[in-house]
């Protein structure tokens, strides 16, 4: 089933970062090597790459619920040309900020889910 956006089906913007790649559906789970830089991936939300090492690249937030689409999302390239984690350690299939994409209330909620107790949120 397709997650319909503001730019059309989730499934076709795959499509159209597959293509700009010019891969196929075996190759979603792996970054297109680019010479000297961080590879083109798909995330699941947005088609990245490639990147200077040592860059931070931007990319507007996905129209989904929760989601502020005026603001951007944003993936590292560390110095060797590999995404980083969360983490900040060098990985093939690197991590992607989404966080400055959720609204006020979507964070709210994820601090209380993640502080222990709804009383502790407050």
């Amino acid at each position: 089933m397709s997650h319909l956006t503001l730019n059309g089906t989730r499934d076709d913007r795959q499509d159209m970062c597959l293509a700009r790649l010019g891969a196929t559906n075996e190759d979603l789970n792996s970054t297109i090597a680019v010479e000297n830089s961080c590879g083109v991936i798909w995330d699941g939300f947005n088609c990245w790459g490639p990147a200077i090492p040592g860059s931070r690249v931007f990319s507007a937030c996905p129209a989904a619920k929760g989601m502020d689409i005026t603001k951007q999302a944003y993936r590292n390239c560390d110095s060797s040309g590999l995404w980083l984690s969360k983490d900040g350690v060098p990985d093939e299939r690197g991590w992607t900020n989404y966080t400055p994409c959720f609204t006020p209330e979507i964070l709210a909620l994820i601090k209380k889910l993640y502080s222990g107790s709804e009383l502790e949120a407050m």
